[in-house]
């Protein structure tokens, strides 16, 4: 089993964009939203998400959680800088991933959330403006490589009760 969402047109979604949980070899790649509550959702999915170019986001970008396994690569997450509740542009959760080259802008709580995992990778990713934090990490053992943070209002990184190895990574007011 697989499924192939590529190159479409998403506008203005008053939800999510895709939901797929517990799918098999998916490939979400190369689609353009403009206005949307959620890009992505998946639980227990394996597969890539690579390409998208999302706009105007109202509360969060890709949330993969529940032993999902997933490539989460080359995406444009950006917030409508105007929306309320807006939480994370990517958050992993009991998965496994391999985020890496992604660029984030404005997103209200956490740019990339780690939480729960020993089997992800985050490197080459770009985090900008959000509110709370440009990474989080809780309860995970994990790698943050080559990554950039700034404009995050409380932390660039923020990390609890893990282990994880920094390298290479920026943080900036």
């Amino acid at each position: 089993d697989g499924i192939v969402i590529c190159e479409n047109s998403f506008t203005n979604m008053s939800n999510n964009c895709i939901n797929l949980p517990n799918w098999s070899n998916v490939e979400i790649s190369d689609n353009s939203v403009e206005g949307a509550r959620m890009f992505f959702y998946t639980s227990g999915t394996s597969g890539e998400v690579t390409g998208n170019e999302v706009n105007d986001l109202t509360f969060a970008g890709i949330l993969c959680q529940n032993e999902s396994d997933l490539d989460i690569c080359n995406n444009i997450l950006n917030f409508d800088e105007l929306a309320e509740g807006k939480d994370y542009g990517i958050n992993i959760n009991n998965s496994t991933a391999q985020v890496s080259n992604n660029s984030i802008n404005g997103s209200g709580n956490v740019g990339i959330a780690v939480r729960n995992t020993d089997t992800v990778k985050v490197e080459n990713n770009t985090v900008t403006n959000s509110a709370l934090c440009g990474f989080i990490i809780e309860n995970s053992d994990i790698e943050l490589s080559e990554n950039s943070a700034s404009g995050a209002v409380s932390a660039g990184l923020h990390i609890v009760d893990s282990t994880v190895t920094v390298k290479g990574t920026s943080v900036d007011d």
